[in-house]
């Protein structure tokens, strides 16, 4: 990185700055939401919004990506100069009456304070929306020790900024707009119309320089405050849809939990730094996933949203904890490869808390302990419906004759390329020994279930050998 040649720095606005960054990268043939995988449709328009120094409002359900959206944009802005140790970022060329109170006081703030170069990610705030954010949240609070000291009420010092004077020449977003109160939401207006802060009972205009970015759930799948149409007026309103089952699956893929070698960090001085070096008990990338037990967490999840006994589908995030929590499956058996057993238990682990199954089938039954496995059973029915699919798909592409099949689930014996040909069917995490006993043993569990699920094989000769997801209505 060159090093900041303050001389020639110029004071840019950051919707400059953004649209500087985005068509850098068009030029340059790469996509500056790179980290969003899919939604191509989405991702374009949200371009085009933020090229024409909009303000986005992305509609969508929980889990879609907002906020890592919304983050990715904050990295494509450049770092810029501020007045070093400024809470506000503010920019040590801008005249004084714009500066917040304590570099405006300062005869000098950039010789008295000195400067320091701000990245993308330090300047964006993030606002959660419910029922009790308030003003405070949005813009400020008293600051109790400066009335203390003598300062007045009504003097700007005793103010200090938080959520948009935390995000001034960044990105403020506000998740969950619509379940901000409407009286509050108004105190954007002022911010989006004119890119000022009004405090009235300070008596202060102050300018902010942001990008707002705000969330909602489609109407309708939450009961919530409306936006006010003034407000909304001033919002481009783009849909986020979830990725098709491709995508997700390299999402679920690429997001699982991993173990960061610099996690425990100490970026201050001193001889107190902790540190923490990788070792076996922290390493998973030593376990393998078969490309089937993706495909049927990917599956699953995909179809939590289709299916008539929920109510409301699972968010991308349960598609990536039920692979951590299947890998975990193998680790607490000191294997080294996943199971769909691992994988089935995983998903109940992960999709309990992000679904919502009907009442008809969980009951109304007062003992907690029996809705639990209401719901995990009626998750297990699912799994099992979309192994079905996974497993049509496999016995066709195999070609293979089905008493090959029955030869692998009953008796436990294969022609030698078999192994490796079920493996080259899709795409899994890890290096894959065919030759393993690990292995051997997911490959038969998932050639029993193929065996099952075609109706090769009475089910009652495999599930005492091998897991078999059970019909929601079995016992």
């Amino acid at each position: 990185m060159e090093p900041f040649d303050i001389s020639s720095y110029k004071p840019v606005p950051v919707k400059y700055q953004l649209r500087n960054a985005i068509l850098g990268c068009i030029r340059d043939g790469s996509d500056p939401l790179r980290e969003i995988a899919g939604r191509g449709e989405a991702k374009a328009d949200l371009l085009r919004a933020l090229l024409s120094g909009a303000n986005p409002f992305l509609i969508s359900r929980e889990g879609t990506g907002k906020t890592r959206l919304a983050k990715s944009i904050a990295k494509l802005l450049p770092p810029v100069p501020s007045i070093k140790g400024c809470p506000y970022h503010d920019d040590p060329f801008l005249p004084k009456k714009w500066l917040c109170p304590r570099c405006s006081e300062a005869e000098d703030p950039l010789n008295e304070f000195g400067i320091e170069l701000i990245q993308g990610v330090d300047r964006f705030s993030r606002i959660q929306g419910n029922e009790y954010t308030n003003y405070a949240k949005i813009l400020g609070i008293k600051d109790i020790e400066a009335i203390r000291e003598g300062v007045s009420l009504t003097d700007p010092r005793s103010f200090t900024g938080t959520g948009v004077f935390h995000g001034n020449r960044g990105i403020v977003f506000v998740d969950e707009l619509p379940s901000i109160p409407t009286n509050v939401q108004v105190l954007f207006h002022p911010i989006l119309e004119e890119g000022i802060v009004i405090l009235d009972e300070y008596n202060l205009r102050r300018p902010v320089d942001i990008i707002l970015i705000a969330t909602g759930n489609p109407e309708g799948f939450a009961h919530v405050n409306r936006v006010p149409r003034p407000l909304l007026d001033r919002l481009e309103m783009i849909h986020i849809g979830m990725p098709g089952e491709e995508v997700e699956r390299s999402i679920i893929m690429e997001e699982r939990f991993k173990l960061k070698s610099d996690y425990f960090t100490n970026d201050g001085e001193g001889t107190g730094s902790l540190s923490l070096k990788p070792s076996v008990a922290f390493n998973r990338s030593g376990i393998v996933v078969p490309w089937w037990v993706i495909d049927l967490i990917a599956k699953t999840l995909n179809y939590t949203r289709r299916c008539k006994n929920f109510e409301s589908g699972a968010s991308i995030r349960g598609g990536i904890k039920a692979l951590d929590h299947a890998i975990s499956g193998a680790e607490m058996r000191g294997a080294g490869v996943v199971t769909l057993a691992d994988a089935c238990k995983g998903l109940k682990l992960a999709l309990r808390g992000r679904t919502t199954v009907i009442p008809d089938l969980t009951g109304f039954d007062e003992d907690e302990e029996v809705i639990f496995k209401r719901i995990d059973r009626v998750i297990e029915d699912l799994v099992r419906f979309a192994l079905k699919k996974i497993a049509e798909g496999a016995f066709s592409r195999l070609a293979i004759d089905p008493e090959q099949v029955r030869g692998v689930a009953i008796a436990g014996r294969w022609r030698k390329a078999l192994p490796k040909k079920v493996e080259g069917l899709g795409k899994g995490i890890g290096e894959a020994d065919v030759e393993s006993d690990g292995w051997i043993y997911a490959f038969m569990e998932f050639m029993a279930n193929i065996a099952v699920l075609k109706e090769l094989v009475p089910e009652n000769e495999i599930s005492n050998k091998f897991f078999v997801p059970r019909v929601f209505g079995d016992e």
